[in-house]
Parts: structure tokens; C-alpha cells; sequence
């Protein structure tokens, strides 16, 4: 008796079943996969962004020329005459952080700057101003609750 070796159908059925249900695992697990990826990148480029702007921020703010040089007002905007002459601005603009014309930094939810005397808030005078803090709050990924918070408080040396 010659036997003819093969799968029956049952089989071949139950193959491509089980096949398809790996498929369907081994695709889900890879866009997750991706997805965390996409997400870490963007968080990692927001981060990035506001660290070089904030530090560019405070290297710009201990080279205030004096008091009589800075504008306080309003609280999310800053204006002052470095030691070299020059007037330099930081704003918020459209979701930008911009120095004078320049963008700094993108997706910025938030500008804020302090002004304090040795411990206190200084809310109407230029020339008690000891400390400037400045706080950049910036969209960190894909999700718009997604926002990191980065603060320096800085003493300008000429004060």
C-alpha cells in the first residue's frame, strides 16, 4: 500500500488561524512600539529646546547693564540694554519663544519672569530689582498635557 503524505484540510485551516492571530500580536506590540518611540522623541526635542533657550535666556540676563536699563512690566515680557548696548527683548509669541525677532524655542505653553529684591516681589521698581526668575513652560510630546517646566533664578552682575 502506497499512503500519499500530506495535511488535510482541518489542518491547513488551523495553520493559517494561528498564524493571522500571531500576526495580529506581533503588529499591535510593534505599533506600541513605534508609538513609544514617536512620543520619547517628541519629549526629548521639547526638553531639548527649552534647556538651550533657557540657558541663553539667563546667559542674556547677567549681562543686564544696569537697573535703569530693564523694563519689568509686564510680567511675561522682558526688555533690557546689555553691557554692550544692545536691546534685547524676550517674549511670547504664538506658541514661540522669541529673543528680539528670533525664535527660540517652539511650543512654548508659558513666559513668566519675577523680580525680587533680596526676598521679596518687586512689582514697580527697575532699580530694587536683585534677582531675575524666569520660568519657560514647554509642550514636551505629542499630548498637550505633556508640559515641562523649566525655572532660573539669576543675579545680572551689574546690579
Amino acid at each position: 500500500m502506497n499512503r500519499c503524505a500530506g495535511f488535510s484540510l482541518v489542518e491547513l485551516v488551523l495553520v493559517v488561524v494561528l498564524t493571522g492571530i500571531l500576526a495580529a500580536v506581533a503588529s499591535q506590540m510593534l505599533g506600541k512600539s513605534l508609538q513609544s518611540f514617536v512620543f520619547g522623541k517628541e519629549a526629548v526635542k521639547g526638553d531639548a529646546q527649552a534647556r538651550v533657550a533657557l540657558e541663553r535666556l539667563t546667559r542674556d540676563l547677567r549681562m543686564v547693564s544696569s537697573p535703569a536699563n530693564l523694563v519689568i512690566a509686564p510680567a511675561t515680557a522682558i526688555t533690557f540694554s546689555d553691557t554692550e548696548g544692545n536691546n534685547v527683548s524676550y517674549s511670547l509669541a504664538a506658541g514661540k519663544l522669541m529673543r528680539n525677532t528670533q525664535v527660540l524655542a517652539d511650543d512654548v505653553s508659558s513666559l513668566q519672569f519675577i523680580y525680587l529684591d533680596n526676598n521679596t516681589v518687586v512689582t514697580s521698581s527697575a532699580a530694587a530689582v536683585y534677582y531675575i526668575t524666569a520660568t519657560v513652560a514647554v509642550k514636551r510630546g505629542i499630548l498637550a498635557t505633556d508640559i515641562t517646566t523649566l525655572r532660573a533664578t539669576v543675579h545680572p552682575r551689574n546690579f
